[in-house]
């Protein structure tokens, strides 16, 4: 295969910036499986770049695979990459970022990806929380970041910021506080986030009773006093278990049905974990 792609690297090269979407996918099909023992060719390198920016994410996907699995022969790679992080085009520096990630974890990448937390494309903002997520695993700073953007970023930040702080499963001085201040939110997905992070990093903690119980009775949207009900049968061994059980077996009386079965579910849960 290797010599192949020698023969074929001219025609490879006009394919990468041709018009046609087709021809392209088919040739970083085949880079993918090419030998890979030798550095990629000059001539591949920028065109594949140039994927980086193109308008169809399968085509970026596809060229983030084959950059990232060459990047191991051609160290050229790396260093190209880690210039875009500094591109003018946020989705160019996103695209960076996540071939960066591709090939390791990428600390340089951090302010590309928590800035893409906060882009109106939903693939992209969770596509960079999960490396986020990995890259708070590995460094704590990383956590205080994610913090401070939970307290201080975008509606969209605060919301993703508070899910990667719940997945990253370590708390820091603070956190609670900033998570419920958030529960105050005018944006009730932000709110949804932080009573999933407060319920997932907080549940033996009785300090969050009280905000949670607040936002089931007061919040004005019904789906987050769904989730602040079943949210509550969540918390375990906290000294305030009777009033969370008084609460829920309210909302499971309610006439609301949605509210009604996320309170049965929870006061269920709640008991197992009181036996």
């Amino acid at each position: 295969m290797a010599a192949d792609l020698e023969l074929d690297v001219e025609a490879f090269a006009d394919a990468l910036t041709g018009e046609e979407d087709g021809r392209r996918l088919l040739v970083l099909e085949a880079l993918q499986e090419c030998d890979r023992r030798a550095p990629l060719p000059d001539v591949l390198l920028v065109p594949l770049l140039d994927c980086l920016r193109h308008r169809r994410k399968a085509i970026q996907r596809m060229a983030a695979e084959v950059l990232a699995l060459w990047s191991r022969v051609t160290p050229e790679v790396r260093t190209l990459l880690l210039r875009l992080l500094g591109d003018a085009d946020l989705r160019v520096r996103w695209s960076a970022a996540f071939t960066l990630a591709k090939i390791g974890p990428e600390p340089a990448a951090l302010g590309v990806l928590l800035d893409t937390l906060g882009e109106a494309d939903g693939d992209m903002r969770w596509a960079a929380q999960s490396i986020v997520v990995g890259l708070a695993r590995r460094d704590p700073n990383v956590v205080a970041r994610l913090a401070d953007l939970a307290a201080t970023g975008s509606a969209s930040q605060r919301k993703m910021a508070a899910y990667c702080l719940r997945d990253v499963g370590s708390t820091i001085p603070g956190m609670r506080e900033t998570l419920t201040d958030a529960l105050g939110h005018e944006d009730a997905e932000v709110r949804l986030a932080a009573l999933a992070a407060l319920a997932g990093l907080y549940s033996s903690d009785d300090a969050v009773v009280e905000p949670l119980v607040r936002l089931f009775r007061s919040d004005p949207a019904p789906g987050v006093r769904r989730a602040a009900a079943s949210a509550l049968g969540k918390l375990s061994n906290v000294p305030h278990g009777s009033e969370i059980r008084a609460v829920l077996e309210e909302a499971a009386a309610s006439d609301d049905e949605g509210l009604r079965r996320a309170a049965v579910g929870a006061l269920r849960r709640h008991q197992e974990d009181g036996e």
